[in-house]
């Protein structure tokens, strides 16, 4: 299994790219984790691998070619891509059994089962048949890896797994993460600052500043926390 991408650019209105050309190819097992600034492309990076918004540049997945400006969300999960936002995962006015229920609609491959959800987060069980919209901020970010999970990806995007969330709550999503990256899968994960948690889960570390990929290194590199603050924070 690979992902694939070839000098993959994004813009927004005819305005000037937001991410630049960006080369990268992962294999089965990878775990990036993919660091940089707010503002620094990682978004439209992974909106742009999950079709969701248009780019230029060539995004493949075993060698068959996914996305461009006719992209979309459909046609990524055809080929087993599955993105977590940061906001609005899932359908709000949908109780979270719904949300499974659809997700588990979607999949293009053999879809995880139900009880699958519940072993990884079993706190969502006495929240079965709330609305999403009525969750709170870490059991919705708990709801998107579920949805996720059902999906069965091949490959997972992640935007800011641990945005607003108390250290408890990044813990266990980092658990879920740990699970869902598989040796069958391939996973990308964005986050402004690359935590404990996430160092110990990533296979890669890359940074992203101003739209353009830097590196990626190994996360036990000796200077990688040196090499992070000058091209990612600096």
């Amino acid at each position: 299994m690979t992902l694939e991408l070839r000098g993959l650019s994004v813009s927004y209105g005819g305005g000037s790219d937001v991410v630049r050309d960006v080369d990268l190819v992962l294999e089965t097992g990878t775990f990036m984790a993919l660091i940089g600034r707010n503002g620094s492309g990682r978004t439209s990076l992974l909106r742009a691998i999950a079709g969701s918004i248009g780019h230029r540049g060539t995004i493949m997945v075993n060698g068959h070619r996914v996305g461009g400006r006719d992209a979309s969300p459909y046609r990524a999960r055809r080929h087993g891509i599955s993105l977590v936002p940061e906001r609005h995962a899932s359908i709000a006015e949908l109780t979270v059994a719904e949300n499974v229920r659809m997700a588990k609609g979607w999949a293009p491959r053999r879809s995880g089962d139900e009880a699958d959800v519940l072993d990884i987060f079993p706190e969502l069980r006495g929240r079965w048949n709330v609305r999403a919209g009525l969750l709170s901020g870490g059991e919705q970010r708990k709801l998107g890896i579920a949805l996720a999970l059902v999906s069965d990806p091949r490959v997972l995007l992640v935007d800011e797994p641990s945005l607003g969330l108390d250290p408890l709550t990044v813990a266990a999503v980092h658990e879920a993460l740990g699970l869902l990256a598989a040796d069958d899968r391939i996973a990308l994960i964005s986050d402004e600052k690359l935590s404990p948690g996430l160092a110990r889960l990533c296979t890669r570390v890359a940074g992203l500043r101003d739209g353009r990929i830097v590196g990626p290194w190994a996360p036990d590199e000796p200077r990688l926390a040196e090499h992070l603050q000058e091209v990612v924070y600096a």
